[in-house]
């Protein structure tokens, strides 16, 4: 019984791992706000591209680590997105945010800006997830080179 309750857990896992390498291939197509989206994974040059929205993205997010891990401890989301920054400088997370959108799913920007926050969190969550290997592969690297840069201003009172 132990056994064959193996194979079909194995048999899952190995489906997923083939959907994922399909969907990283050929993309994804979802609807969103009643429209058919293609998601599309970002061609090498669209990788360069991205590194600067992706960067601005992770250099906030970073900046405002501590504030954000407080407001999201007492579940307080609106005082997450102010410790982003969001209530006074909005365009700092949207724009490289639709940016990152846009070029995954060749939509116009007013389009996307124009999307109920559902929807856009559906849509950045199948870009990830068709753009998985871009992701993995930029941030973490990204995410350590900024850590050991502020690291370092500490240590060096910069």
């Amino acid at each position: 019984m132990a056994n064959e309750k193996d194979t079909t857990v194995q048999e899952e896992t190995t489906a997923e791992k083939e959907m994922e390498i399909i969907t990283s291939a050929l993309g994804k197509e979802i609807t969103v706000a009643g429209q058919s989206v293609m998601v599309k994974p970002y061609t090498w040059v669209q990788t360069f591209k991205m590194a600067k929205p992706l960067g601005a993205i992770v250099r906030l997010l970073l900046k405002n680590s501590a504030a954000i891990d407080a407001a999201l401890k007492d579940d307080n989301l609106a005082a997450a997105f102010g410790a982003i920054g969001l209530e006074e400088h909005p365009e700092t997370i949207i724009d490289p945010l639709t940016e990152l959108i846009t070029t995954a799913t060749n939509t116009d920007k007013e389009w996307v800006i124009g999307l109920m926050l559902n929807d856009v969190i559906k849509l950045s969550r199948t870009v990830y997830e068709v753009n998985r290997d871009f992701f993995s592969k930029n941030i973490r690297p990204l995410i350590q080179e900024l850590s050991d840069s502020k690291e370092e201003k500490k240590k060096t009172g910069n």
